[in-house]
């Protein structure tokens, strides 16, 4: 049960009420208003910050995050060219996932690097999920997703450059993957491991 309080943020658990005196007490009636002032109290300030944890906005232009949220989701339904910057200046395991449903769009690390480089360019239907690490001091790209285009009849269209860009993409991540293996254990994945 004490981990169901950490996952969703909650510190503190129901309180342990004062047991009822054979008679009645208004002093005894008045610990228990207070007891249950205070829990409701944390009750209603825990769940006003829930809506605080994520945010999701769809945006048709230019986008600059927030960063007044755990976990920012942008949904972008540009038609023409639009840049998307990430908050300049990210807390600790701060979040965003960027998803493109129409235009091009760019992902700039606006001073800060995303998996070492200075933007990301989305392709129709890709997303990602970046996260910012205060100790690597950069946006770590967790997830991307990339999606394939489908033809009027709604099957998905394979073509060999869509094919190879995601190849490419899941090489490099291994790599990346690999080397944070690295540098946290201090060995590689061998390929025989896998």
């Amino acid at each position: 049960m004490a981990d169901e309080n950490t996952r969703f943020g909650v510190n503190f658990v129901g309180p342990g009420l004062p047991f009822p005196p054979k008679e009645h007490s208004s002093e005894h009636l008045m610990a228990l208003n207070n007891v249950l002032r205070l829990y409701f109290n944390n009750v209603d300030n825990a769940l006003r910050n829930i809506g605080g944890a994520r945010l999701l906005s769809s945006q048709d232009g230019d986008y600059t995050t927030g960063g007044n949220t755990k976990h920012e989701i942008v949904l972008m339904t540009n038609s023409a060219y639009a840049l998307v910057k990430l908050n300049s200046s990210p807390n600790d395991l701060e979040e965003v996932t960027i998803k493109r449903t129409d235009g091009p769009v760019r992902v700039d690390g606006n001073g800060n690097t995303i998996d070492g480089e200075e933007f990301f360019d989305l392709s129709l239907y890709d997303s990602i999920h970046a996260v910012y690490s205060t100790t690597t001091e950069e946006w770590s790209i967790i997830m991307s997703y990339f999606g394939l285009e489908k033809d009027s009849n709604g099957n998905t269209k394979v073509t060999d450059s869509k094919l190879t860009e995601a190849i490419e993409t899941v090489v490099l991540q291994l790599q990346l993957l690999n080397t944070r293996f690295e540098e946290a254990y201090g060995t590689l994945i061998k390929e025989e491991d896998m």
